[in-house]
């Protein structure tokens, strides 16, 4: 018998593997597909010089404010890159041109004045709004509201527009008037509890963190795809690709994990599955979670990466791309210059241009073939960039159904499903606590930590 079963290959399954490792646990890590990672997963494309294009399909970074990715690599040995140093940060496309990101503002929160007023990406009520938000008093009620509703009542509807939309919103993915803040940006809210102001607060957390000398954001040198690779290399106990588990059930003596032709033993289990798949496999032995994980939804993603010659490429590309908002009405969400962004993406002499789509307002491009897609981005490339050129290389990636939505209520919904569990049974993954890797590595080691506790008790399971 196993002292725990894992159910997914993915990032969150080889990070409870790896604890699970740590603990001196007896492990199974079972994968439905062929391949571990997950949705990180990176491409090399040679044949343009003496290095490849690196091609993400999935993630391209991992925030260090939150640890738990940045030490796990630490632990790994894999060597880490930060964020190439550009003039700018980010541009945003607003009534048909590129404008810069005013300096000072962070996410959507502005820290510096004169930056801000000589911006010419809002209008001159836009920026008094902005800055207004230091004198609106703070919520008092500690209720879960949509992140449209926190950014309207605390900053104005054109903030909402041009930052929080498409800022915000596209790192979940999700439509900003359906998203939970409390569960996506839950530090916002707590900066207005503490504070009173996120502008106040902001200034405060800034000041408290300088001296930090790791950077704010990190990737690996050969792609997201790497840091799975690695962990996978380092789990040494049993691991199974191409194994599908059908249902899980209880017995007298513990758990049984049955699979198409097998029943495996286990005192304990953690799921790190869709929440569709885990309420199937938990019908029987948790029918009371099953109607919650039910009415988690999801949605897809897609992005496009285009190689190109430098001298084809008019623009600088001296920022780490273009966020889009929604009322611009294009078929893109937004644009990574990866090859400015990170070292070691594209060989000398060529960039590498990320094109996402499958957004609130683009989830229609999802349903349109490869060609289609390339004829797309390229045409919203010479439209926003001014890039006329064929690009050399290109590559689509979608991923169906790959984002949870975590719609307001998210974090109660998830909380009513867990106290509705055995407790020999862990979630674990991207839809129970955080869309990131470093939220992901998080849940997966505090999964493992719990068990680690519960199994000497072994008359209790």
């Amino acid at each position: 018998m196993y002292d725990l079963v894992i159910v997914g290959g993915g990032i969150a399954g080889l990070a409870s593997a790896w604890y699970a490792q740590k603990a001196d646990l007896s492990y199974l890590l079972l994968e439905s597909t062929d391949r571990l990672g997950g949705l990180a997963q990176s491409e090399q494309v040679d044949g343009f010089g003496d290095s490849p294009f690196t091609v993400e399909g999935g993630p391209d970074g991992i925030i260090t404010r939150k640890p738990w990715a940045y030490e796990l690599a630490q632990e790994i040995g894999i060597d880490v890159v930060p964020l190439n140093d550009l003039p700018q940060r980010i541009y945003v496309w607003s009534d048909g041109q590129l404008h810069s990101l005013p300096d000072g503002v962070h996410l959507l929160v502005p820290t510096k004045v004169q930056p801000l007023l000589q911006s010419s990406l809002f209008s001159w009520p836009g920026k008094l709004r902005l800055l207004a938000e230091q004198f609106i008093p703070g919520r008092t009620e500690n209720t879960d509201e949509s992140v449209a509703g926190f950014i309207r009542r605390r900053f104005g509807q054109e903030a909402l527009d041009k930052l929080g939309e498409p800022m915000l919103g596209g790192v979940y993915n999700a439509d900003v008037e359906q998203m939970s803040m409390g569960a996506t940006f839950g530090q916002f809210p707590a900066l207005e509890r503490k504070y009173g102001s996120l502008i106040s607060g902001m200034k405060a957390r800034m000041s408290a963190a300088q001296g930090n000398q790791i950077p704010a954001l990190v990737s690996m040198r050969d792609g997201m795809g790497s840091f799975a690779d690695a962990l996978a290399h380092h789990v040494t106990g049993e691991v199974h690709l191409n194994t599908q588990v059908h249902a899980i059930t209880r017995d007298k003596d513990g758990l049984n994990v049955t699979l198409e032709d097998e029943v495996i033993p286990a005192q304990t289990v953690v799921l790190t599955t869709p929440a569709s798949v885990t309420a199937h496999l938990l019908r029987e032995i948790a029918p009371g979670a099953v109607t919650g994980l039910k009415s988690i939804r999801y949605e897809g993603v897609g992005s496009v990466s285009l190689g190109y010659r430098t001298e084809d490429i008019p623009h600088a590309l001296d920022a780490y791309g273009v966020v889009i908002p929604r009322t611009e009405k294009r078929q893109i969400d937004g644009i990574t210059f990866a090859s400015a962004k990170w070292e070691n993406r594209a060989p000398d002499g060529y960039h590498l241009l990320r094109v996402f789509f499958g957004g609130p307002n683009t989830r229609d491009v999802l349903n349109s073939t490869d060609d289609e897609i390339v004829a797309t981005a390229q045409q919203e490339l010479r439209e926003i960039l001014g890039i006329t050129a064929e690009p050399v290389m290109t590559r689509v990636k979608k991923l169906t159904a790959a984002y949870p939505q975590y719609d307001v209520g998210h974090s109660e919904r998830i909380a009513d499903i867990r106290a509705k569990l055995p407790a020999v049974i862990e979630l674990a993954g991207l839809t129970y606590g955080g869309v990131g890797i470093p939220d992901t590595i998080r849940g997966a080691k505090e999964a493992v930590e719990r068990i680690s506790k519960r199994l000497p008790q072994r008359d209790e399971v």
